[in-house]
């Protein structure tokens, strides 16, 4: 079953189930969750994060739900190790050139979902963020961060 078939298929399962659902693609264990909605309260989509004790990797998606969910608009996620391994706040995460195997982010014009992105963090802290075009109501831009998760 290829890929446009099970998205396909989950999209025509996806309208009453949660959104971890639509969101098998990451190795893992799901810890954390931020809705992605308007100042309204209109759902758009969710951030999610995974964690891999196995191998030590986080991993994230952003997933479109509610009256975002299939249209083609650009939809982004990114995920990465903070530069201080106690920055719970994780105000600088290590990104950009030097390292990018520590930053990861996928954008692009989806229906479903940006991702999945996942980076090397155990024993590290991490910042994901999620982002969603879609207009309602005039504005658009719906975004969502997670930041911290620093076990291992």
């Amino acid at each position: 079953m290829g890929r446009k078939t099970l998205s396909l298929l989950a999209a025509g399962l996806f309208a009453g189930l949660p959104f971890a659902v639509a969101a098998q693609e990451c190795d893992g264990q799901l810890i954390d969750t931020r809705t992605v909605a308007t100042p309204e309260g209109t759902r758009v989509g969710e951030l999610q994060l995974y964690y891999d004790g196995a191998t030590g990797r986080n991993c994230a998606r952003t997933v479109k739900g509610g009256p975002a969910w299939g249209s083609q608009t650009t939809t982004a996620v990114s995920l990465g190790v903070c530069s201080n391994r106690e920055d719970r706040a994780c105000n600088h995460p290590q990104m950009g050139p030097s390292d990018p195997a520590l930053f990861k982010t996928d954008v692009g014009v989806y229906g479903y979902h940006a991702g999945p992105v996942s980076v090397p963090a155990q024993g590290r802290c991490i910042r994901a963020a999620g982002y969603i075009d879609y207009p309602i109501n005039g504005a658009r831009n719906w975004a969502e961060t997670i930041y911290g998760h620093c076990g291992g």
